[in-house]
């Protein structure tokens, strides 16, 4: 491989001298041939057929058709979301979705949350920053985040039955979902989770 990329160097930095020494003493030939020759000549003389296998094997495409389908995924949520939000008469049970650190980390975590739980969260925080305790959710705000959740499951069945649109961004989602799951799961096996 080093020598690949060698000669590689070598066509580039002598390239331009080969050339108008060769173009000087034929010129009938040709001088974009001449360089396409030149540069297959050099590759194929200093590379044995087992290098050219290898070459052949290298597959970076699947590492990006895999990102590219997860960012496709994100795509089609927002695009599902953003027409649930305008279907949605209220505002309180609109989804958003934001990426999210967690204490202790830097990778970012996709979460699509009701903006009445964010809401709801926020305000737990703010009190317990007021009172100096901890932040933990105690059973009165898990209760009204079930309530809330319940609220936004029953709104997205309603408005999916009644919007076309909505239920063809759904169906998108969906589709896209379980594409990049299988995907996933034949690159890297079911015992990984993708967060």
């Amino acid at each position: 491989m080093h020598r690949i990329l060698a000669c590689l160097l070598l066509l580039i930095l002598w390239l331009p001298q080969l050339v108008s020494a060769q173009a000087d003493a034929e010129n009938s030939v040709d001088t974009e041939r001449a360089v396409d020759e030149l540069a297959e000549s050099i590759f194929v003389a200093e590379t044995d057929p087992q290098e050219l296998e290898a070459i052949d094997e290298i597959t970076v495409m699947g590492a990006r058709s895999l990102i590219l389908m997860r960012h496709q995924v994100m795509a089609a949520q927002d695009d599902f979301y953003e027409r649930y939000n305008v279907v949605n008469p209220d505002d309180r049970y609109d989804i958003i979705c934001d990426d999210e650190t967690q204490v202790g980390s830097r990778i970012p975590i996709r979460s699509c949350v009701p903006k009445i739980i964010k809401d709801l969260r926020r305000k737990a925080n703010q009190e317990a920053l007021q009172n100096g305790t901890s932040a933990n959710f105690n059973s009165r705000i898990v209760a009204g985040q079930e309530r809330h959740y319940k609220t936004v499951e029953e709104n997205l069945k309603k408005f999916a039955m009644q919007d076309t649109t909505l239920q063809e961004k759904l169906m998108e989602f969906d589709a896209l979902s379980k594409k990049y799951a299988t995907e996933r799961d034949k690159k890297f096996g079911d015992d990984t989770e993708d967060k």
